[in-house]
């Protein structure tokens, strides 16, 4: 008997669209706006300019997923309204199944996070004048670029270090720790669950967890912690 589709199923439905589009729309204009970024590298100030945004934005990317890898776990709830079904309960769940992130496809993984990066990287395609473009509005832009990418990124880098054995590439930039290592993610999992919680490369974690910024950020909101 074919399956029928119920009501319930829709929403669902629509928001895989969605999240094929963005992904679609995502790399289209990264790299759009790469080839702009390129031909304005015209001069040694603009290369250093670009160079510079793209190792700021890797530390900055990795301390952002930290913040918001714990909102959604101590903060805000599956209630919430938008964040909650699409963004809140996946982390959720990864808690109680952790190794069910590896049983998601691209567009599963990735596509919450590029409906977040296509309108920044539309704004900063359609505001950026290669030409004219100065060392200021080059660093600008490229990190704008350079934090978009890692952020959506870090759903893959994630999976990866849940999978027992990632693509090889993966393995060498865990082993040279460029990205989130299998072994350093595994400590969050532990109890009590209030540590590493950056997961682009986890470079951030080691100041996050000895600053107790985390801790004073609960403490003042006053959220309880999830009960796992």
């Amino acid at each position: 008997m074919l399956h029928e589709h119920t009501s319930a199923d829709e929403p669902e439905r629509h928001h895989r669209q969605i999240e094929t589009l963005a992904v679609g729309a995502a790399v289209l204009l990264a790299v759009a706006l790469l080839v702009e970024l390129v031909s304005a590298l015209d001069r040694r100030s603009a290369w250093g300019a670009f160079g510079v945004a793209l190792l700021v934005s890797y530390f900055v990317s990795d301390l952002v997923s930290g913040l918001v890898h714990w909102a959604f776990d101590r903060v805000f709830d599956e209630r919430t309204p938008v964040l909650g079904p699409n963004f809140v309960r996946p982390f959720r769940e990864h808690h109680d199944d952790p190794t069910g992130i590896t049983h998601h496809d691209f567009i599963e993984l990735n596509g919450n996070t590029c409906i977040a990066a296509v309108p920044v990287l539309a704004v900063a395609w359609l505001g950026f004048d290669p030409v004219g473009g100065s060392p200021v509005s080059v660093f600008g832009v490229s990190f704008t670029l350079f934090l978009a990418t890692w952020t959506v990124m870090t759903n893959q880098f994630h999976q990866w270090a849940h999978q027992e054995r990632p693509p090889r590439v993966a393995r060498l930039l865990q082993h040279c720790r460029v990205i989130l290592p299998r072994e350093h993610h595994a400590e969050h999992h532990n109890p009590p669950f209030d540590t590493r919680y950056c997961i682009t490369s986890g470079a951030m974690n080691r100041w996050v967890d000895r600053s107790g910024l985390l801790a004073t950020a609960e403490s003042w909101i006053g959220s309880r912690r999830v009960q796992r």
